[in-house]
């Protein structure tokens, strides 16, 4: 039982070690740690670095999973976006090509010694103090992460270090700054307190004219939108997909030139015994050829089984084993291999060969792709047409005559998408920018012709504007009492709350006011001037005021459906000498907080030497393909 505690919590703590790791690589925005990269389109490029679309797509998607998690899954791509996420990702990646291009313009070289001593280092990898080659190569299949992508993730991230280490690696905070802030951040106080209600007064109902100046005075809760009345020409590929035919012979044609795409690639089922020198892996050769197995030699040579490597594909290898292990025969054993991480020795135990499906199990995809992409080459000849006839003084709707299509008329659309009944307008043309366009272009003017998101083009010309303005009184009317009431009754509150203030700093108390009102008298958990999330809401209101008062003094905050009204009861001082341990980490988050302000710095100024571009267009497509 206990060796059966031991191993399990052994493997949590590796599983917390590694994710650290991990998290050192997203620290700089690292695309795609576990799977290769690719991608023909670059989004962002960065002197001589580029990351392409499907990287970037990936570390978006992950991102975007994360935090979707984190909020209990409540979150879709344009509240992502409002939040900034995007524009979040986008800046760690072009941070890391900054520090990548600027090693490689320094000639920062990481040698293979350097990454092997690092593995060595990490406790990720290490039992009982020292290196656990087993543990190092099950953590690594655990996670999906092949050596070869490991050790140029590391090494990356060697260089980067070392660059961040001479920009900011000595910068400290002296001790006696530490211990006052700690003073100041632990400071407690804790405070009486009774909450008057806003629903504890009733008020009048108003006559016309105060409803009347009322409705004036906030016109601005009130108002409808601003609109625009749109001609748009939609060239959508999906109209032209009923008109597209594709031949049996031209799918089967299709079929034979992307078998790649379709198929499955060979994979290999791959055991390996690593070992420090040259000698210890001719030594282990000699004693295969001598007819003893695989695990015997591994189990007399390292003290362990071999490490399974499981089911790979050829790129997931290190460069070193990709050609051995994937020529040698089921059954064998490759020959003795060098490599970063020392000297190997391969079994071949299974041989999966590479899958391409049937014709007909691929057939319907096939066919919606060719469709779809003879619909969009049929669109691009008819966008240069389209554009040929804007461009001769033609109209929206005889350019669409041109090619067949009629145009849309939309009687008001808003900034956000919606009808005046506050409904979505359909079937609007699937693109970021759309709304955008239809904002930024003037009264009686037409746009340029637009690419959409799924290989379409619009063009579309404003017909009308209405200007955001007040809805009528009369259509609000029941909005504008409920409104003016609310407001009443609080100002009903906070002028008795601060009369109760008032009465305490003359000393009066809590007690005689609560008796009054049929109130109950509370206090507050001891309050800090930060984190206060466990004191609720009332406690995390009245906080910030309660740091500005002297005991005995009175303050009001307010807070949901009321003002509370408090008087400071006691004020608990924070010794350093108490919690060293604390003032310690208090200490070294402050020194993070500034190397991070010096890093931002010094990105900063590669962001002004270095050329730095980002595709919008192909980044806008992107993130509206993820939604």
């Amino acid at each position: 039982m206990q060796t059966s505690f031991r191993r399990t919590f052994t493997k949590a703590v590796t599983i917390v070690l590694f994710s650290l790791l991990i998290a050192s690589f997203a620290l700089w925005g690292v695309g795609d740690i576990f799977r290769d990269t690719g991608g023909s389109q670059t989004v962002i490029k960065v002197g001589d670095q580029e990351v392409g679309q499907a990287e970037f797509q990936r570390s978006f998607q992950r991102e975007f999973n994360r935090v979707r998690q984190q909020i209990g899954g409540q979150l879709d791509m344009q509240t992502a976006r409002q939040l900034g996420l995007v524009d979040q990702i986008v800046r760690q990646t072009v941070t890391r090509l900054l520090f990548d291009q600027k090693a490689r313009d320094l000639g920062l070289v990481v040698s293979d010694d350097q990454v092997v001593q690092r593995i060595r280092q990490q406790e990720a990898f290490r039992t009982a103090g020292q290196f656990n080659r087993q543990l190092f190569e099950q953590t690594l299949r655990q996670s999906g992460l092949s050596e070869a992508r490991y050790v140029d993730l590391l090494k990356s991230d060697i260089d980067r270090q070392h660059l961040a280490t001479a920009a900011a690696g000595a910068l400290q905070m002296p001790q006696a700054m530490a211990e006052a802030l700690y003073r100041y951040r632990n400071e407690r106080r804790i405070a009486d307190y009774l909450v008057v209600r806003n629903d504890s007064f009733e008020i009048p109902d108003p006559d016309s004219a105060t409803l009347q100046q009322y409705y004036e005075d906030n016109s601005s809760q009130f108002m409808a939108p601003a609109y625009r009345a749109l001609t748009v020409l939609h060239l959508d590929p999906e109209a032209l997909a009923n008109e597209v035919a594709v031949g049996e012979d031209e799918l089967r044609e299709a079929f034979e030139n992307n078998r790649d795409r379709f198929g499955q690639p060979e994979t290999r089922e791959l055991r390996q015994i690593v070992l420090d020198s040259q000698d210890a892996a001719e030594q282990a050769r000699a004693m295969l050829s001598e007819g003893r197995s695989f695990a015997a030699v591994a189990q007399e040579l390292t003290g362990s089984a071999p490490a399974d490597l499981g089911e790979n594909r050829r790129n997931q290898l290190l460069d070193a084993l990709r050609k051995p292990a994937f020529s040698t025969d089921e059954g064998a054993v490759t020959e003795p291999i060098e490599s970063p991480l020392g000297w190997h020795l391969v079994k071949v135990d299974t041989v999966n060969a590479g899958k391409t499906p049937d014709f007909e199990e691929v057939k319907d995809r096939l066919r919606a792709d060719l469709v779809r992409d003879k619909a969009v080459d049929r669109l691009v000849e008819m966008a240069n047409t389209v554009d040929d006839q804007l461009a001769s003084g033609a109209t929206i709707a005889e350019a669409a005559q041109q090619v067949g299509f009629e145009v849309r008329k939309i009687d008001a659309i808003s900034r956000q998408g919606n009808a005046p009944d506050g409904e979505p307008v359909a079937e609007i043309p699937q693109s970021g920018d759309f709304l955008q366009t239809a904002f930024e272009t003037a009264q009686g003017e037409q746009s340029l012709l637009q690419e959409t998101d799924n290989g379409g083009y619009y063009v579309l010309r404003v017909d009308g504007v209405t200007p955001e303005q007040a809805r009528p009184l009369d259509e609000v009317r029941d909005q504008v009492l409920s409104a003016w009431r609310a407001d009443q009754r609080a100002q009903e509150a906070q002028k008795t709350a601060e009369h109760i203030a008032d009465r305490l700093d003359e000393g009066a108390t809590l007690a005689q006011f609560a008796d009054d009102r049929g109130l109950s008298v509370q206090t507050t958990q001891p309050l800090t001037r930060g984190d206060n999330r466990q004191a609720g809401p009332v406690g995390r209101a009245l906080a910030g005021q309660l740091f500005g008062i002297e005991v005995g003094g009175a303050t009001t905050a307010g807070v949901q459906n009321g003002v509370a009204v408090a008087q400071l009861k006691e004020v608990q001082s924070a010794n350093p000498g108490d919690d060293p341990e604390a003032v310690a980490q208090l200490r070294e988050r402050a020194r993070q907080g500034l190397r991070s302000d010096v890093l931002a710095s010094f990105a900063n100024a590669l962001r002004n030497h270095y050329d730095v571009q980002v595709n919008q267009q192909l980044l806008d497509r992107i993130i509206n393909r993820s939604s």
